[in-house]
């Protein structure tokens, strides 16, 4: 499986689950995307399938779908789309016109399957999300089926042998109530959020944007200062931003709790925070830093951040 070294961790860990072998590509260091330049060269008899982001978590960026798709078609092997943060977000920007909306589901040739995740912007409960197939035959592959057991004929569509009917209730429930309309409305606010933080962000001395947000979520570094040391004064000014690694950067999502009065305190904090990290020399975290999904926080040696997030897992399981 070839995909996108910006692509989400959980196809390392289908990779780990499943035996297959995952082959990282890097993005371009300037638009951030990936493209099927990127991968062509490393597709085998082997190769299964092709990843493309629709956007990536980390820097909120589309990759080039359709000639990654493309590219899959050519060589008769599937093409996913994790569409889990743009989901219900992309399809209701392109209606509003959106620029930054390229082709990304299944209108475009080659794409095999697609993801959502309704916990994100179809503000249904958390433990939601959808796969979505080009046809019946692929998603049959899915099933598990056993017609020898003892206590009778067994089958289930996913990996979750009991599936919890009150989250599939409230998810349902959610969709119908705010239907169309609504996720449109929903996506127009957040666009409107979005341009205001990239022009903010853009006329921030020392800062700058990866790529071109396409969604929700707007991605910064800086090439002259510890981008991390300012993620760290936002911390102290009440932020709480995700540091990202590889390349080092912060970004934050918006949604709906993101309005006018949250961006103009923004743009005044971002301003002192990037002014106090120039003011004083700070030590650069280098190559060895580590930033913690769903956190602002980075370890200094990333030698220890296996142990440490299994640790921290043990601990979960603790009594």
């Amino acid at each position: 499986m070839i995909a996108p070294n910006t692509a989400h961790a959980a196809f390392e860990k289908a990779a780990q689950y499943f035996g297959i072998r995952l082959i990282h590509v890097p993005v371009d260091v300037v638009t951030g995307k990936a493209s099927a330049q990127d991968m062509i060269r490393l597709i085998t008899p082997n190769t299964i399938a092709l990843v493309a982001s629709a956007p990536c978590f980390s820097l909120g960026v589309m990759d080039d779908v359709e000639s990654i798709a493309a590219l899959a078609a050519e060589h008769g092997i599937g093409c996913h789309v994790d569409c889990c943060l743009g989901s219900f977000l992309l399809p209701q920007l392109a209606k509003l016109g959106r620029t930054a909306v390229s082709p990304f589901d299944f209108s475009v040739p080659g794409v095999t399957s697609i993801s959502c995740d309704s916990h994100k912007y179809g503000f249904t409960p958390k433990g939601g999300s959808i796969i979505m197939y080009r046809g019946t035959a692929l998603r049959q592959y899915q099933y598990f089926v056993s017609t020898e057991w003892s206590g009778g004929i067994y089958a289930t569509p996913t990996l979750l042998g009991s599936r919890p009917g009150a989250l599939i209730a409230a998810t349902w429930a959610t969709m119908i109530t705010l239907g169309q309309d609504g996720y449109r409305q929903a996506a127009g606010q957040i666009a409107l959020m979005v341009d205001r933080l990239c022009d903010i962000i853009e006329h921030t001395e020392d800062l700058f944007i990866f790529g071109k947000p396409a969604s929700s979520v707007v991605a910064f570094g800086s090439s002259t200062l510890n981008v991390y040391a300012i993620n760290d004064e936002m911390s102290h000014r009440g932020w709480h931003l995700n540091a990202l690694q590889n390349p080092a950067a912060v970004h934050i999502a918006c949604t709906m709790l993101t309005t006018e009065s949250t961006i103009e305190k923004f743009m005044e904090d971002i301003a002192e925070s990037v002014a106090a990290v120039r003011a004083q020399p700070m030590l650069s975290l280098g190559a060895g830093t580590a930033a913690i999904y769903g956190t602002n926080a980075v370890l200094p040696d990333k030698s220890i951040i296996e142990d440490v997030a299994k640790g921290y897992i043990d601990l979960l399981y603790k009594l």
